[in-house]
């Protein structure tokens, strides 16, 4: 699965939550200082929430912050990928008339 859309929404999340992530490390210790990275991490959060029924995700659990990079990632990157063979497949319809 090589898909160019993808792996920009995958980098473009990963590069959302190092934001997130800097933003929550001058904030640290403040009230909602974790805010940013739970906005970011919303799909995971939801996931894990429907899945296990809580979840504890906070800028100084450092692992599942990485953990909800990692998701989201794959989720943007899958979603990318399947936008792009939608419109790939759109575009060579259109093209063979």
């Amino acid at each position: 699965m090589k898909s160019t859309t993808g792996a920009a929404l995958a980098a473009l999340y990963a590069v959302a939550f190092a934001v997130a992530y800097m933003i929550y490390l001058q904030h640290a210790g403040q009230f909602l200082a974790d805010a940013p990275i739970m906005l970011v991490a919303l799909p995971y959060t939801l996931t894990i929430l429907g899945v296990f029924g809580s979840v504890d995700l906070s800028g100084d659990n450092l692992r599942q912050v990485l953990a909800a990079t990692l998701f989201c990632a794959a989720l943007a990157y899958a979603i990318g990928a399947a936008v792009e063979a939608i419109a790939r497949a759109a575009f060579g319809l259109l093209r063979a008339r």
